[in-house]
Parts: C-alpha cells; sequence; structure tokens
C-alpha cells in the first residue's frame, strides 16, 4: 500500500504534537498521536516505536514490550525499536532478554546508523549498575494524568 505525500505530512504533524506533548507530560495524548500517525503510514515503524518509547518512559513496562513486539514483527530489523524493547525489558527485570536483544545487533549496522551511541550507552550503563539495584519502574497511571489547560 502506497502511502500518499499528504498522510506523510499528516503523519510528521502527528509525530512533532507526540514530541511536543511528552514534553508537557501529556502521555495520553502523546500516544494518541502516535497511533493517528500509525494510521496514517500503517508501513513506518517510528509512530509504533515512538509510542513504545512512552510507554517505557511512563512506566507501563508490559504494554510498552507488547508495543515494541508488534513492531518488531512487522519490521524485524528496526534498530530503534529493537533498543527501545531492550530498554523496556531491561526495566522490568528481564535482564537475560535485554542483553539477548542488545547482543544480537550487528556491530556494523550500528557503526552506521545514528543510534549506535544509544546502544553503546545502554551497554555501558547495564555493564556499571547491578540488576538488583535497579529501583522499580515509577508507573504513571494514564487514566489520571493531568489535562491541558483550556
Amino acid at each position: 500500500m502506497q502511502t500518499s505525500s499528504s498522510n506523510i505530512s499528516q503523519a510528521h504533524q502527528e509525530l512533532q504534537r507526540a514530541y511536543l506533548l511528552v514534553g508537557f507530560g501529556h502521555l495520553t495524548e502523546a500516544i494518541a498521536a502516535c497511533e493517528r500517525a500509525e494510521c496514517l503510514m500503517p508501513e513506518e515503524a517510528l509512530p509504533g516505536t515512538l509510542k513504545g518509547a512512552i510507554l517505557t518512559a511512563s512506566g507501563q513496562l508490559p504494554a510498552a514490550m507488547r508495543q515494541l513486539q508488534k513492531v518488531l514483527r512487522v519490521h524485524r530489523d528496526d534498530l530503534l525499536a529493537t533498543l527501545y524493547l531492550a530498554e523496556a525489558c531491561f526495566l522490568a527485570g528481564r535482564h537475560r532478554r535485554a542483553w539477548r536483544l542488545l547482543d544480537g545487533l550487528d556491530p556494523h549496522v550500528l557503526n552506521e546508523s545514528p543510534h549506535g551511541p544509544l546502544a553503546a550507552a545502554l551497554r555501558e550503563t547495564w555493564e556499571q549498575i547491578p540488576p538488583d539495584e535497579l529501583p522499580k519502574p515509577l508507573e504513571v497511571n494514564l487514566d489520571e494524568e493531568p489535562q491541558p489547560a483550556a
């Protein structure tokens, strides 16, 4: 299915809206913007990956892992989705799975990707922090988050 340039433009606006809303702490609305972008560009990994990253940041780790696995079922080699899934797994206490994901990445791809430094930072952080010293994730109740002022 070919995506029209109008849909691509609208999807990019929704992704920009999602980034802006996250910055203001409006996570539910940011997730909704990602979902709208996903509908407009169903063949692209970024909208679903961003949604997964927002879920991870809000402590909704099981939902984040499901979302990122969904992205990777369609976009098997998407580096950013893989890195965010590894991070969600690590934060959820699934350390072996997180390391397998990170160790399974092609070093040549990492060297060429703008996401290579993120992978290196994750590796460095995980190597320095014993898993039993990680605090439990703070979970944001997305149903009770503050709404924007009118």
